[in-house]
């Protein structure tokens, strides 16, 4: 389906909803369409607040909001039914009226191997003033390219082809990412060939659910597909722990599509699964910082408080 996200040649308008969308995206602590898209369709459903007002803060198209949700609920019963949740899911998840946020660095991890192998490189280029600036000029400062794969009659051949952040991305306009890579979902030819839905990705959700990766012992590097190549001097030696971790996921998963025995099996109890995650949320470490502050859903309790005051007037 189409982005919820809309457009407006109104300068004001455009102007303030794009202030709310990177206010959000910072908020949240991810470069991420999809993470943002999560936590706008959590604070649709909530009781508390107004829809009307949140389509009407960040640009969003209610009726395209309204059809996300119904094939959100379809998706959920597809996933129950296929073992990946659980069955009673959806009415658990109405009975809990504050369900607690997700790890986005998992969810994140997920989005990037569920894409691959659709990813952009990102480069930035040294700005010739300083300064605050636009989203419109800090997107000029930046450089996007795919991999393009041309047959032939020898074989296939890659080579980088530039393409560009569809301005209604919320990466548009960021000049500044952790990794340089980004997971997408779709490219399309306009005026431009534009990148749709982007999030920024992290070495080992490539590593893990990518291309099986490969060390190059000249360059010392673990390479996965085209574009992604990490240092690693050791590389010999953490390949085959990699490889053991690949195969488990795909193990698991297996093992859950099959039902083996006709038994269920919980994909959040499986160890095999839950050091992948460690994996992921502490980025290859195995130990984090932990902040004492309880995660939230960015700008629930300001929505709400703008629904419980709109509710009483």
């Amino acid at each position: 389906g189409r982005s919820p996200l809309m457009n407006t040649q109104d300068t004001k308008k455009r102007s303030a909803w794009q202030a709310a969308r990177h206010a959000l995206l910072k908020e949240l602590g991810h470069r991420s369409d999809h993470c943002v898209w999560a936590v706008l369709m959590q604070l649709w459903m909530h009781p508390d607040v107004v829809r009307r007002d949140l389509c009407g803060r960040y640009g969003l198209s209610y009726e395209r909001m309204s059809a996300a949700w119904f094939e959100r609920r379809h998706l959920s019963e597809s996933l129950a039914q296929a073992g990946f949740l659980h069955k009673d899911f959806m009415m658990s998840e109405r009975e809990d009226k504050e369900p607690s946020p997700p790890d986005w660095t998992v969810v994140c991890a997920a989005i990037a191997g569920g894409l691959f192998p659709n990813i952009v490189q990102v480069e930035r280029n040294t700005p010739k003033f300083s300064g605050p600036a636009s989203a419109g000029e800090r997107n000029k400062w930046m450089r996007y390219s795919i991999m393009q794969t041309h047959l032939n009659d020898t074989g296939a051949v890659a080579y980088p082809k530039a393409c560009n952040m569809h301005p209604n991305s919320m990466c548009f306009g960021l000049d500044q990412f952790q990794c340089p890579l980004l997971a997408f979902y779709t490219i399309q030819q306009t005026t431009k060939l534009y990148v749709y839905d982007a999030t920024e990705v992290s070495p080992w959700s490539l590593l893990l659910f990518g291309a099986k990766p490969i060390w190059d012992e000249a360059s010392r590097r673990l390479r996965v597909g085209e574009w992604a190549h990490f240092s690693c001097p050791r590389g010999d030696l953490v390949i085959e722990l990699i490889d053991a971790a690949r195969a488990a996921v795909q193990a698991v998963l297996t093992r859950q599509l099959r039902r083996e025995g006709g038994e269920h099996h919980d994909p959040a109890r499986s160890p095999e699964l839950l050091a992948c995650v460690e994996l992921l949320r502490t980025h290859g470490l195995g130990f984090e910082h932990r902040d004492s502050d309880a995660a939230a859903w960015p700008f629930l309790e300001e929505l709400r408080a703008e629904g419980q005051a709109a509710a009483r007037e």
